[in-house]
């Protein structure tokens, strides 16, 4: 198992106002950045397998949410050729930031393959580099 930690910072007042619904029990994230500008996923899951010299992505949204606490828990499944991989996101907010706290279980065997995980945003079309504060 696998656990990382990112802080974004946004507007939103609580962890639960990110989701929105993109399918039939499926979920993905908008934010409110502070100057008010708008990044979203609709499948907030990308696992990225490397395999005989390729790199191929697979992106999953949440198949499930649950409040726990002061915080959401949002889950998902990808699964590449047998091997299952369990993705749990915990999503919280301390301090003014949204903190995204991510756990990846995985189940299976693919030798001589490795995998990365990642979440990505999609910004708005309306934001400009000017915007943007990356490591602020």
């Amino acid at each position: 198992m696998a656990t990382v930690m990112v802080a974004i910072s946004c507007s939103s007042n609580a962890p639960e106002d990110i989701f929105v619904k993109s399918g039939e029990n499926e979920w993905g994230v908008a934010l409110s950045t502070p100057s008010g500008r708008l990044v979203s996923q609709v499948a907030p899951v990308q696992v990225q397998i490397w395999h005989d010299s390729l790199a191929t992505d697979f992106f999953a949204p949440y198949s499930s949410l649950a409040k726990s606490k002061d915080a959401m828990v949002a889950a998902a499944q990808i699964e590449v050729s047998g091997v299952v991989f369990d993705v749990e996101d915990t999503w919280s907010r301390a301090s003014g930031d949204l903190t995204l706290s991510r756990s990846v279980k995985v189940k299976g065997d693919m030798p001589e393959a490795g995998y990365a995980t990642s979440f990505n945003l999609v910004t708005d079309l309306s934001v400009r580099w000017q915007d943007v504060s990356f490591l602020a």
